[in-house]
């Protein structure tokens, strides 16, 4: 899965896009964040969205396995968007962020 990674700093923040968005839709949001807070900013591409591979399953719990796989565990701050949202949250008891942010997460997208 692609990660595009902005600013610097000791706590980290994870961006997750929704449905046929991309991280770099989130690019001006996550340069704020990173100068207003000190943070690294991740924010990754879901796969078939903008640099990540395409594949064969789109199914909540491959965005929810490869957010598991890709981001570090403990973020300070994880924010997910839409499909985004819901694939973090599902994700969230194994990546233990100490924040995180569902911005109108989706329902049920294996239906």
């Amino acid at each position: 899965m692609a990660v595009h990674e902005f600013g610097s700093g000791d706590r980290t923040a994870a961006i997750v896009h929704g449905i046929s968005g991309s991280g770099l839709l989130w690019q001006d949001f996550a340069e704020r964040l990173s100068r207003r807070h000190g943070m690294r900013v991740l924010a990754v591409d879901l796969r078939g969205h903008g640099s990540s591979p395409r594949s064969e399953h789109y199914r909540l719990r491959d965005f929810t396995d490869d957010l598991v796989e890709t981001l570090p565990t403990d973020l300070d701050l994880a924010i997910g968007h839409s499909l985004g949202g819901r694939a973090l949250a599902d994700a969230a008891e194994r990546l233990q962020p100490h924040r995180a942010i569902y911005l109108d997460p989706a329902l049920d997208v294996d239906a």
